[in-house]
This record gives structure tokens, sequence and C-alpha cells, in this order.
């Protein structure tokens, strides 16, 4: 049996580096056949910079349908779009060196030299309404499961770019980012079946 068997008979999937398109299909579809199969706990792993913000909603979308719980675990870094989709499993997990970031979302501005003036003009409003849609859905989701205010969540991510938004897991834990810290992970994913 290989790595790939052996991760699908114990339900377990990962979210790993920057989240795109791509990634976000793939985890979807994985997702979805685990769903197919039984409503047995899923283990979301996670070591994930962020990334896009589309992507990782319809990651969040995908999640919110599921039957089968999902227990998030951090094992490394999870920043940005990354905290977002952790707040949408059942239990949320990290080890104890795990690392957080929140900050305020960007939006890429980078267009095409062909496209004329007003065309440019619109995707520009465009992506400001969606950056300004995502950053607010995020924040409620953020502090929906935490249990803080909006404001508080929002004040933390315009600090983003400062150590102040830079979380260990015990300063995680303390905001309500995560349920639990897994102090001895000997076994983990091993017993998951």
């Amino acid at each position: 049996m290989d790595i790939q068997e052996k991760l699908h008979e114990r339900r377990i999937v990962a979210l790993s580096d920057n989240i795109n398109s791509e990634q976000a299909d793939k985890l979807r579809r994985k997702l979805l056949e685990f769903e197919l199969e039984s409503d047995r706990e899923i283990l979301l792993i996670i070591d994930s910079d962020g990334g896009g913000t589309a992507s990782a909603l319809s990651i969040c979308d995908a999640i919110s349908c599921l039957r089968a719980p999902i227990t998030g675990i951090v094992v490394g870094e999870c920043s940005s779009m990354a905290v977002v989709v952790l707040q949408m499993c059942a239990k949320r997990k990290a080890l104890k060196y795990a690392r957080f970031l929140l900050h305020f979302l960007s939006t890429n501005f980078s267009f095409s030299n062909h496209l004329s003036d007003e065309d440019i003009e619109k995707l520009y409003r465009r992506r400001l309404v969606e950056g300004r849609n995502g950053q607010i859905y995020s924040e409620q989701v953020i502090a929906g499961r935490t249990g803080k205010p909006v404001e508080e969540i929002r004040e933390l991510m315009l600090d983003g770019d400062t150590l102040d938004a830079r979380l260990n897991a015990e300063e995680a834990k303390k905001l309500n980012l995560i349920d639990e810290i897994i102090d001895d992970p000997k076994g983990l994913f091993s017993q998951q079946k």
C-alpha cells in the first residue's frame, strides 16, 4: 500500500504551501470523496502560508457542506486565509511549535497590457469589491469561532505586518483560534482509522 492509499484509508488530507485554485480544487474533490464514503472524521493537516482569497473561501464552502466532522491540525504554519479555513473545522488543534499569522487581506492588481483603460478600471473596481467582501467574510468567520468582536479581529489583522499578529500556539489558544495544543504528537496520524 503506497502513502496516498494509507492517507486515504485514514481519511487524512493536507492543506500545504500557498492556497491556489488548483490546490483548492484537489482538496475539495478529496473532501467530497471522503463524504461519499462515510461521515467518519476527516483530518485536515495544515501547513500553509495562506494564499488566494477566492480559493480558500471555496474550501470553506466545501467544508460547510460536509456531514463528516473535520479536525484541523496545524503542524507548522497557519497564516492568512489558512487561518480562515482552520476556523471552519469542527475541532481545531495545533502542535506546540505551530505558528499563526493574521493580516489584512491584500488584492492583486496586476493587469494585462492588452486591456483598454476602461477595462482596467472595471477590473480594478471589481477586485476592490471582491477583496473587501473576502476581508469582511474572513473577519466574520474568525470572530464567530473565537467569540471575539469583529473589531478586535480587524485590529489584529491590521497589525499583520507587525509582531502583534504573529502568534505561537499558546497565543492562538488564548485568542481561541485553536481548541487544543498537542504536546505529544507521537502516533497522531497512525491512530486515525
